[in-house]
């Protein structure tokens, strides 16, 4: 069986200083983590403000040496796919190769009204998109028609040496299918049962066995104790109108044995890399200990 990997999902809100965003990727590959990710949402609204993530990546890739750099995820459909491959073909580039390319098609309908893109037609969008991106990550000059975009014979000034790995979030039958074109399926807080039934589709859907990687983007929230665990987790009811009960299917929220156990529920259904958001507090640098020293028995 392949490694176990795990990734932190850094607090990358505009509220949180750039400073301690760098100081805590530092902190995560000292501490051994396989990768740190950034949110992406273009303008300031229901999920508050955001560094820009492909820029904040890029400064990310020059204050870290070994850990990965992820997006999780980029609404690729916002952005055009031309810039996009230039872009991300640049910092794979810059940090030696860490970059993963997380993708997403978007449920901010109020974000693509503001920004001219239709919402209705993002899925379509983001298909075209993936595929002018993976074009121009080549040498040579590409062409594309498409219903949404044309590119003809284009280069862009430096393709990649190593095309970045594309993983796909969502956990709609959608984006399982878009999934199974690329590296990995990589849905945002799914239940054990949700992996298991994008597995078995992704079984179906891929003939040659040849499956993408099953990742999962979930929020931890490990405490000394269960009774701790669960207050702190008391802002994820909030955000969702969730009951505890329901949180605790789709978060992993308990004490290190608990969480633990959920862990393993979910390597059990398929998942081979977590992405853990952990709770932007005053004692987050302690949580980044106490979710190494977790991952560390896996």
């Amino acid at each position: 069986m392949a490694k176990l990997m795990f990734g932190i999902h850094l607090p990358s809100s505009s509220v949180t200083r750039f400073p301690d965003i760098v100081s805590y990727a530092r902190k995560c590959e000292d501490l051994g983590f396989d990768s740190v990710w950034v949110a992406d949402h273009i303008l300031s609204g229901v999920s508050g403000g955001l560094y820009e993530p492909l820029t904040a990546l890029a400064v990310l890739s020059g204050r870290t040496e070994k850990v990965c750099l992820g997006t999780s995820v980029l609404v690729a459909s916002l952005r055009s796919p031309i810039l996009l491959a230039d872009a991300t073909g640049t910092i794979q580039e810059a940090s030696g190769g860490r970059f993963i390319l997380g993708v997403g098609a978007g449920w901010d309908q109020d974000e693509f009204q503001r920004l001219g893109v239709s919402f209705e037609e993002r899925g379509a969008i983001t298909d075209e998109c993936l595929e002018i991106v993976r074009g121009l990550w080549k040498a040579g000059a590409f062409s594309y028609h498409g219903a949404h975009f044309a590119v003809d014979d284009v280069k862009i000034g430096a393709p990649p040496s190593r095309p970045p790995p594309i993983w796909i979030g969502g956990n709609s039958p959608r984006a399982i299918k878009r999934a199974a074109k690329y590296d990995a399926w990589f849905p945002t807080d799914p239940t054990v049962e949700e992996i298991e039934r994008g597995k078995a589709a992704l079984s179906r859907l891929t003939k040659t066995g040849d499956k993408p990687m099953i990742a999962a983007h979930i929020y931890f929230v490990s405490e000394d104790t269960t009774a701790e665990a669960e207050r702190s987790a008391m802002f994820l009811s909030e955000q969702t109108g969730d009951v505890l009960s329901e949180v605790q299917k789709w978060a992993v929220v308990g004490d290190p044995e608990i969480a633990k156990k959920r862990i393993s529920d979910y390597l059990d259904a398929g998942v081979r890399y977590f992405v853990f958001t952990l709770p932007h507090a005053k004692n987050y640098e302690a949580s980044l200990d106490r979710t190494a020293r977790l991952a560390a028995q896996f």
